[in-house]
């Protein structure tokens, strides 16, 4: 099993280019004021990623596995132990969307700083603090022992100062995936609603550039095997 986990890892950024989950229709309905969903969520923070190495982006449905009990979604989400280990041990930021009732907010663990943050654009709204309370009380006790942190189920969990409030009902998700960048990044968050819009915009030029490099990438190896047949009948 580590043999193949290590394989998969090796591979992953060249598996990426075949597995699009998120077509130029979903793309296109960002433009309007539709809710996030979660494939398209998943895709942008790979660019997020990217700059900002030692944080560690959980999938946007990890609250199924807590929900539900979802076992299937384990390995989706953490790995094999061994991979969590070598991989947690160098992440200073941790980030957890959450979807709950139809509402998106985020749960950030900075791992340097010994504490959890909760960022919620509908602060108040009913249940969802309590919620935050319990996923990160499971999770920490339950997964995050081994990568030889403090015992990450003392830390507190506070909420983001001056956490920006969205006007409407349908910007959650975007608002979390702002909040993400800027936790990521640890840029203070200062944003308003009117900033939604550029999101949005970003949203999609982001995912689009993404695949269209991806798409390079994978006509360049095309072209490479063409050549190696030719080369090889000549």
């Amino acid at each position: 099993m580590n043999l193949f986990w290590d394989h998969y890892t090796a591979k992953r950024s060249w598996m990426d280019t075949w597995c699009q989950p998120v077509k130029p229709k979903d793309l296109r309905g960002i433009l309007s004021p539709n809710w996030m969903d979660t494939h398209m969520m998943d895709e942008w923070f790979k660019n997020v990623r990217e700059k900002a190495t030692d944080s560690h982006f959980f999938p946007s449905n990890l609250a199924d596995l807590y929900i539900h009990r979802a076992e299937h979604l384990y390995y989706t989400a953490f790995g094999v132990e061994p991979f969590l280990s070598r991989r947690f041990s160098q992440i200073r930021t941790m980030i957890f969307p959450i979807v709950r009732n139809g509402h998106f907010f985020l749960i950030v663990g900075f791992v340097d700083r010994g504490r959890f943050e909760y960022y919620n654009s509908i602060m108040g709204r009913d249940g969802d603090r309590q919620f935050a309370e319990e996923f990160v009380n499971h999770f920490s006790k339950e997964l995050f022992h081994g990568p030889g942190w403090d015992d990450p189920s003392s830390w507190p969990l506070e909420d983001a100062e001056n956490c920006p409030q969205q006007e409407n009902i349908n910007d959650c998700g975007i608002f979390v995936m702002a909040f993400a960048e800027h936790a990521a990044l640890r840029r203070k968050v200062a944003l308003t609603q009117a900033d939604i819009w550029y999101y949005r915009q970003r949203i999609v030029i982001d995912i689009y550039a993404r695949q269209w490099e991806m798409t390079d990438v994978v006509e360049d190896e095309n072209a490479l095997e063409t050549n190696a047949v030719t080369e090889e009948r000549g």
